[in-house]
Order: structure tokens, then sequence, then C-alpha cells
């Protein structure tokens, strides 16, 4: 930003300086320089400072909410790829938990309470949510 004003400032001192010398030649002389291309000079001139102004500033907002809104989706794509790696290794530090927590199945045969409660477990487990509520 600082280098933009400085750029203006410059340009705008080149010309200040170069109307104030036109204008001295001019009055130091008698005579007035391209009488004919002065409205044609108006004209351009007004047309750049009309661009400068109010047209540049325009297509530099624009841009920028443009810019602005492509950052953000981008950061959005960046997140949720993110979080799917994130969740990714999760799983597998769960998968890698299941196999190492499994009881492997043992030759020896349970009492017969084990069984019993087994059994149990997996009748309550058949059962729906309503059947499962206790009654008092």
């Amino acid at each position: 930003m600082i280098l933009f004003f400085t750029i203006t400032l410059v340009i705008s001192i080149v010309g200040l300086v170069s109307l104030i010398a036109l204008k001295h030649w001019e009055l130091a002389t008698g005579r007035v320089l391209s009488v004919t291309m002065r409205p044609q000079a108006t004209k351009t001139l007004a047309g750049a400072s009309l661009w400068v102004e109010h047209i540049a500033p325009a297509l530099l907002r624009r841009e920028a909410a443009r810019l602005y809104r492509h950052a953000v989706v981008q950061f959005h794509r960046l997140l949720a790829q993110g979080i799917l790696i994130f969740e990714m290794g999760l799983e597998r530090l769960l998968e890698t938990l299941r196999m190492n927590t499994q009881i492997p199945p043992s030759d020896a045969s349970a009492s017969a309470f084990l069984r019993e409660v087994s059994a149990h477990k997996k009748a309550l487990q058949q059962l729906s949510a309503e059947e499962r509520t206790y009654e008092e």
C-alpha cells in the first residue's frame, strides 16, 4: 500500500511540475501551446481521471472479493481433507485396537453358570428395545 501511495505521489508531483513549467513558458512567451489539442486533451484526461478514480478501484474491489471467496473455498476443502485424513487415521487405530483386544477362543469348556449367563445375554440382545424395558 505504501508503494502505491508513493508512486501516486511521484506521478502527481511530476504532473504538477510539468503543468507549472508549461504555464510559465506560455506566460513568458505569450504563446498558447496547441490550442486545437486542448479540448481533446481535456476529454482524454477526464476519461483517465474517471478510470483511475472510479473504474479501477471498483475492479480491484471486485477482484479482491473474488479472490477472498476462492481462498475461503480452498480453505474449506483443505480443512475437509484434513478431517478425512484424521478420520481414516482414527479408523485404522480403532481397527488395530480391535485386533489387539480380541480374546482368542479358548479350548477350555466354560462352567455351567457362564454358559447360562452367555445364553441370557444373547437372548437379551435379540429382544427389541420395548421388550428390554423392565416393568416395576
